[in-house]
């Protein structure tokens, strides 16, 4: 295996489902010849990751290591981002997924550009070429393993190149001391390397708190079961994957917490559906319930639209997606991820009606649901 593609797959592995993993990477240019597009290409929410990789070989080490960084990196692989750039924003281009499934490049997405190198006797090197207010960010091979150690979710990575990006966009060097501040603290750190910015990132990001990288971490897990659980094909699930990964650190903990409280509650023969967290994905709002049903499965599936219904009414939302918990006694469950998407309309009559049932409240039970429902669906 190649240096390339052992940082594509390490990336792919850790952040991408198989659906958001791009291959058959070429397109027609404005000269009408197939050129490829980048080494690698990934896709989150509405941003790509193009990556273009160099490796310096035996034919170019006549050169020395400034010589080689010009030709190669400065020029060669800029001018080839700048075309992938471009291409991506303007282009028709078709590429395959990793389930071999034909995909249409987006022209409207965000473009995290980066260049990462294998020269290990080059360690001073320029961070950052912008382009068309673009900026593309370069890594060293070492660099970019400290870039890795810190990201925890998909976020991370996009989040870690874009404050990068800000910070060397004023000059071509770390600034000795990065001020970061966010929702609860305010982070100081002196800044000589990637790996101190590496350091600062995480500390930036998570807020110095080891309960939130573990609960990013548990998210992460959650989410990589479901990618591995996928059937080749099924769409509903990739639209679930794609909402999980554009969580952000600041909300994973809220997922976290209701996640596992649920499977508690299934494991404890508990029917509850109180727990929820609305957040914005694809410019529309989505809730994301979590439901205990016990240790008994209903009986008719359709049963999930009703309460799906009954949430986005509440909730006034685009789509709600339900997760919903059996437990065993094993302490073990079987989960379902429901996802449900109609255009919101008000509807004050079925609203005061599941608000005098009890589905608001929490004071509905189970054998109340399920006789609601065969009502509504009209099976009794």
């Amino acid at each position: 295996m190649t240096e390339s593609e052992r940082i594509c797959n390490k990336i792919g592995e850790k952040f991408f489902s198989k659906d958001n993993v791009y291959e058959n990477l070429k397109y027609i240019n404005d000269e009408n010849n197939k050129v490829e597009l980048c080494d690698a290409l990934f896709e989150s929410s509405d941003m790509y990751l193009a990556i273009q990789i160099k490796e310096r070989n035996k034919n170019n080490q006549g050169k020395s290591d400034e010589q080689w960084l010009k030709d190669v990196v400065y020029g060669k692989a800029f001018e080839q981002m700048k075309s992938t750039i471009d291409a991506i924003k303007s282009n028709q281009i078709y590429v395959n997924d990793l389930y071999h499934q034909k995909v249409v490049i987006k022209n409207d997405n965000i473009v995290f550009p980066l260049i990462i190198f294998d020269c290990s006797s080059i360690n001073n090197y320029k961070k950052i070429i912008n382009y068309n207010d673009v900026n593309i960010n370069i890594l060293s091979i070492m660099d970019y393993e400290k870039m890795m150690e810190v990201l925890i979710l998909p976020y991370d990575i996009f989040y870690y190149l874009q404050e990068r990006g800000k910070w060397l966009s004023k000059n071509n060097s770390l600034p000795n001391v990065v001020v970061g501040e966010n929702y609860n603290s305010i982070t100081l750190s002196q800044v000589r390397n990637e790996e101190d910015f590496a350091a600062f990132f995480k500390n930036y990001i998570y807020d110095g708190d080891k309960n939130q990288m573990d609960n990013a971490l548990k998210l992460q897990s959650v989410i990589n079961k479901l990618k591995d659980d996928r059937p080749k094909g099924k769409t509903e699930l990739k639209i679930i994957i794609n909402i999980l990964q554009s969580i952000r650190p600041k909300d994973a903990c809220g997922f976290v917490e209701r996640f596992f409280c649920s499977w508690e509650n299934a494991c404890n023969d508990k029917f509850n559906f109180s727990k929820g967290i609305i957040l914005n994905y694809d410019s529309k709002n989505i809730g994301i319930i979590f439901f205990s049903l016990g240790k008994k499965q209903f009986e008719n599936h359709r049963f999930y639209e009703v309460l799906c219904d009954a949430k986005q009414l509440q909730g006034k939302l685009d789509a709600v997606l339900l997760i919903s918990f059996v437990g065993f006694d094993n302490k073990e469950c079987y989960i379902e991820w429901i996802y449900y998407e109609k255009p919101y309309a008000e509807d004050q009559h079925a609203l005061d009606f599941y608000t005098e049932v009890g589905m608001y409240n929490g004071t509905v039970d189970r054998e109340l649901f399920e006789l609601m429902c065969k009502k509504m669906l009209n099976e009794e």
